[in-house]
């Protein structure tokens, strides 16, 4: 008899968890259909140019939907920002949904993941440098833990991208370079990375004019670009279309420039593409050829064009920037000074416009999810030992061992400051490398000398040179982060030791050092840069000073205002 019932109790709980399961898949549908539905309203709108009623529906819709459902719509949610994230005001809307489901406590870290892919193009778009830092890291790291090759391959494709729009294009390159030696087993993903990466190498060549570069690696996306779909990505094809035409006009064959300008028009024609600031790089290039064939008003009228932005459009500063230098340029040219001058008005403008944006509030923006996950165990059980004293020792022991030991840091601190610089001194510096190598802690060094300091001496004198140290340490000092330690090494050369940051994070906050030196005005007309050597301890161990020291002086015979880090790799 009490195995009927035990068999009754089971067939019930069966037929409830049944019951429960296909509620669930028939809500789970239900949400799905109706957020198809509405993709298909933004979809339509956003093709008639209907952007602010797109951009509403998708805001009005996405409030309706309760938190513990962003897993199931999160790629359609993902999908309709991309129709709207190229106009100004939708840019900011995609940001706002993106964030709010970051900061849902249902999230999966497949969707965590998705999210944080798209906010750090987000930020990139907008051109918050410090904010897409943040998220690419996060992606980076995400990634790894799902062992997802190709979205790790993306990402640091993606962190060069970050590198060349602060002006650090050769740590930028290496950067994608890494990203396209990942082995990826899937053959159409991997093909899609070779074309990804290798475009981006030859859009970073080209925009320093270094056109045979360029060309090489264009080259070798057309060995891969025949596997990508081109109905679904347009934009990639634009961008080679609009850099070959730009290498064939290099190479003064303007015939062949205008065949592959044809080609983009083409695409951008095409009624089925978002177009982003694809069509921008067309109009650039477009200007060129222009100018390559001696229509001065045809180009004059093209880069102005670019600068029309209204409400539903914004183009990326260094398009900007370079549509007004060659307008400058080409009016001057015609001896329309006036309104030469009122387009450098206009360029300086943007110029300090674009320096706040790119550097400002770096500090709070600190990438706290790679921090975390790569402390070492150590420090945890360290915690663990004081949470121990701090429960069954005596309180007047520790108190009067807090006393002491805050007591003899200071006293210790005044003995290894630099008084003018208020950073480290040498022996500091010393004293915590031995210790790291002691520990068999893993580190990394970022060697900094200021370029031509002694010609800044003896021109200005020592109390400007002075000034001159005082300013580029409070500027380094403002974007460094926790277990991070500036000291002067002597002279105009300083090092940085940090630990517990993976490599993409250091040699980031290298590249924002060297631009932001750079990007410092002066009472006196002189630009200050500084070159910098990186190494790692987990590649050079008690060499690591040593190599970063050779990096550093190799970013100096190569042209100085550089970031140099060694080919190594582990």
């Amino acid at each position: 008899m009490g195995g009927v019932k035990i068999r009754k109790i089971i067939y019930i709980i069966i037929a409830i968890a049944t019951c429960i399961s296909l509620s669930y898949g028939a809500h789970k549908q239900n949400i799905k259909n109706e957020i198809m539905q509405i993709e298909s309203k933004i979809k339509k709108n956003t093709y008639d140019k209907q952007y602010n009623k797109a951009i509403d529906i998708l805001k009005n819709e996405f409030s309706k939907i309760k938190p513990k459902d962003y897993n199931i719509v999160c790629e359609y949610i993902i999908q309709m920002t991309d129709y709207i994230r190229n106009t100004e005001r939708g840019l900011k809307e995609v940001i706002n949904i993106l964030t709010t489901m970051e900061q849902s406590k249902h999230l999966s870290i497949n969707s965590k993941f998705i999210v944080s892919s798209k906010l750090q193009s987000a930020y990139l778009l907008e051109q918050n440098y410090a904010k897409a830092s943040r998220y690419i890291l996060n992606t980076l790291i995400l990634s790894k833990k799902m062992n997802d090759k190709f979205n790790e391959a993306k990402c640091l494709v993606d962190l060069g991208v970050l590198f060349s729009e602060i002006e650090g294009e050769s740590t930028g390159i290496k950067s994608i370079k890494d990203g396209l030696d990942i082995k990826i087993n899937d053959e159409y993903k991997n093909k899609f990375i070779q074309v990804y990466g290798n475009l981006n190498i030859a859009e970073i060549y080209l925009k320093n004019n270094e056109y045979s570069n360029a060309k090489k690696y264009i080259e070798e996306v057309e060995k891969y670009s025949n596997y990508i779909d081109v109905n679904e990505y347009y934009d990639l094809n634009i961008l080679i279309y609009t850099i070959k035409s730009s290498i064939y006009l290099s190479e003064n064959n303007s015939k062949q420039a205008k065949i592959y300008l044809d080609k983009s028009k083409e695409l951008l024609n095409n009624e089925k593409l978002m177009v982003g600031n694809r069509k921008t790089i067309y109009q650039l290039a477009t200007g060129k050829y222009y100018e390559a064939i001696g229509d001065i008003d045809s180009a004059v009228y093209t880069y102005k064009e670019v600068l029309k932005e209204d409400e539903y459009e914004k183009n990326r500063e260094q398009d900007i920037r370079y549509a007004l230098t060659r307008l400058i340029k080409l009016l001057e040219e015609q001896k329309k000074y006036n309104e030469a001058n009122l387009y450098t008005d206009k360029l300086l403008e943007v110029i300090k416009e674009s320096e706040d944006n790119k550097y400002k509030d770096y500090s709070y923006y600190i990438i706290e999810q790679a921090s975390k996950e790569y402390k070492l165990e150590k420090e945890n059980n360290m915690i663990k030992f004081l949470f121990i004293i701090i429960l069954f020792g005596s309180i007047i022991f520790v108190v009067i061992h807090r006393y002491n030991k805050n007591r003899l840091i200071s006293m210790k601190h005044l003995t290894l400051q630099d008084k003018l610089t208020n950073t480290y001194n040498r022996a500091y510096f010393d004293s915590k490398y031995e210790e790291l190598l002691d520990k068999n802690i893993k580190f990394s060094i970022v060697m900094i000398d200021i370029d031509n300091f002694k010609y800044i001496n003896d021109t200005y004198g020592h109390q400007f040179g002075d000034e001159v140290l005082k300013v580029i340490t409070n500027t380094i000092k403002k974007l460094l982060q926790e277990h991070t330690y500036l000291c002067r090494y002597g002279g105009e050369e300083f090092v940085i030791i940090s630990c517990y940051k993976i490599k993409e994070e250091v040699l980031l906050l290298a590249e924002m050092i060297r631009s932001s030196v750079e990007g410092i005005s002066w009472s006196k007309d002189i630009k200050t840069t500084v070159s910098i050597g990186v190494a790692f301890s987990n590649i050079h161990y008690e060499n690591t000073l040593k190599k970063s020291d050779e990096n550093m002086y190799k970013a100096k015979n190569t042209g100085k205002n550089k970031v140099v880090v060694d080919n190594d790799k582990k």
